[in-house]
């Protein structure tokens, strides 16, 4: 999922307002590297939005250079895409996009959950105010969580009702 969210934003940056002001639109903040979990996605993100913020465009060729030596077969691997998708238009792509953004936080915020319970579990052994901190970042992070879920079912509702 984060190669093809990054594959369509490397093949067509001009997504990355729209996504953005999408994600506005149902409450989310806009696409950060956080959003991915790899460290190698994070920091092609990071540059590539860098480089989309300077107003420089995205020439991937130039891009590409930019990069850390290290990055730079990660980078190639990206550029191929995912196999045996077939190639979409740019509407399709953007609605791919935005549901493939908000899966991601879906998954994130889905683990960030799960490792505050077992944090919290472990406070209420030992005590202390730190479970009710625990307790407040669960309900935060639930709480972003039934946006996306609401978000990802208006999406799919939506789609259902476009013509094909």
């Amino acid at each position: 999922l984060e190669e093809h969210c990054i594959f369509t934003l490397l093949s067509r940056p001009h997504l990355l307002g729209g996504l953005n002001q999408k994600l506005g639109d149902v409450g989310a903040d806009g696409l950060s590297s956080e959003d991915f979990a790899q460290v190698e996605n994070r920091a092609i993100f990071a540059c590539c939005w860098e480089s989309l913020s300077r107003g420089d465009g995205l020439d991937l060729e130039g891009f590409r250079e930019e990069l850390d030596p290290a990055l730079q077969a990660r980078f190639d691997l990206l550029l191929e895409g995912p196999k045996g998708i077939p190639p979409l238009d740019d509407d399709k792509a953007e609605r791919a996009l935005i549901e493939g953004v908000l899966r991601l936080r879906q998954r994130r915020l889905q683990r960030l959950v799960e490792e505050l319970r077992f944090l919290q579990a472990d406070a209420e052994e030992v005590g202390g105010a730190t479970v009710e901190e625990y307790g407040q970042m669960v309900d935060s992070y639930r709480s972003a969580l039934r946006n996306i879920y609401q978000a990802l079912a208006a999406r799919s509702f939506f789609a259902r009702l476009k013509p094909v």
